[in-house]
């Protein structure tokens, strides 16, 4: 449909380019370097980014003192956004109506109403997302998609310490699943994140939580561009459920909301603008590892390195993304099983945002983007 441009290709060479200067600049041969060899210095090269944020703030003396750092750079970074959320008075009618009780168990309260009393309803969320089961998902996301334009509005993205002692063990649990102890909500337009006593507490933190706010910006542009729609809350279940914000289909090819935000957010000056309900800044991106870069040139390496990849046989990939190596480093893994999600995630991302890159793609995405057009059964 787009005039085979050879899109693939080109980021096949681009890839495997950007590896060989990598390698080169690590002073291993690219012609003879094993995985081993490689992922032992890309290690070297995490720590040595935890090293230089722990010197840029100052070597601090507490996790109370760190956070205040770490809130700092990231809010100086990512900014604040104005987002679309369910007002927190809204939250707490559905959780009277649909009690998270392993959460008040956990936080020790006797009651629903104490609990939204004295509870910031985004940690709320973050405790559900980890303790709740699948059956109050289930309940939850039948509230969520009832929902209409009255029960949002606008916000600012938040970043949030989770100093609360009783949260350690919860997010033990958490990073024991995923690798790491950051966690987000759409719903309220927050992240919230512990620091943990690990050899990469600030490499593998600092740039998951920009990770994070991109993702929770993108989901927000979604909701919007759904603002005045119908089916506001099931959109809103979509974005809860990003696997399910795959709407426009080229071809055979689904684009996800990610990889439309990619593009118009890399592209903000050559891009025109065709969406009603949202305008340049709700469709921002960071690009964490040049950002960071700018604040600690130790960065610099990853720069320009999230969707690339190199493989040593079946099964035997190594991740040049930072979230990867560092979730892996603070994991204690080898090569063989080092993550690789981030990588790929950003991989299909950056590949489908080239393809909008040519006009028919685009005004195909667009237009099946488009809302105004759309009906609440076929959206």
């Amino acid at each position: 449909m787009a005039g085979k441009p050879a899109i693939d290709v080109r980021l096949t060479a681009d890839i495997l380019g950007t590896v060989r200067v990598k390698i080169s600049s690590l002073g291993l041969d690219p012609d003879d370097t094993t995985g081993e060899e490689l992922y032992a210095t890309l290690k070297s090269k995490v720590l040595e980014c935890d090293e230089a944020l722990q010197s840029y703030f100052g070597h601090p003396s507490s996790s109370d003192e760190a956070a205040k750092k770490i809130d700092s750079l990231v809010n100086d970074i990512a900014g604040s956004p104005d987002l679309w959320c369910v007002k927190p008075s809204v939250l707490k009618a559905m959780f009277k109506k649909n009690v998270p009780k392993k959460v008040m168990k956990t936080f020790k309260f006797q009651s629903i109403d104490s609990m939204n009393k004295r509870m910031d309803m985004a940690e709320v969320v973050f405790g559900a997302r980890i303790l709740e089961s699948k059956t109050w998902w289930t309940k939850q996301k039948k509230l969520l998609e009832a929902l209409k334009t009255k029960d949002f509005e606008k916000s600012k993205l938040r970043v949030i310490y989770l100093k609360d002692a009783r949260w350690l063990p919860v997010l033990s649990d958490w990073e024991a699943q995923k690798g790491h102890s950051v966690i987000s909500a759409a719903e309220c337009g927050a992240v919230g994140y512990v620091l943990s006593n690990t050899n990469t507490q600030y490499a593998s933190c600092v740039p998951l939580l920009l990770h994070s706010c991109n993702e929770v910006v993108l989901h927000a542009a979604y909701l919007k561009l759904h603002y005045v729609h119908p089916s506001i809350g099931l959109a809103l279940v979509h974005a809860i459920d990003e696997g399910r914000m795959i709407h426009s289909t080229v071809s055979g090819v689904s684009f996800h909301w990610r990889d439309v935000q990619r593009y118009f957010g890399t592209e903000k000056e050559s891009v025109e603008m065709e969406y009603a309900h949202l305008d340049i800044q709700d469709l921002g991106w960071i690009n964490i590892e040049t950002r960071l870069s700018i604040k600690v040139p130790e960065f610099a390496f990853w720069v320009g390195c999230d969707y690339v990849g190199v493989s040593y046989g079946e099964k035997k990939n190594i991740s040049f993304n930072i979230h990867d190596m560092a979730i892996s480093v603070r994991s204690n893994l080898d090569y063989k099983h080092m993550f690789t999600s981030k990588m790929e995630r950003a991989l299909r991302s950056e590949l489908m945002a080239r393809y909008l890159h040519t006009p028919i793609a685009r005004a195909l995405v667009i237009k099946q983007f488009d809302i105004s057009t759309s009906t609440e059964e076929n959206w």
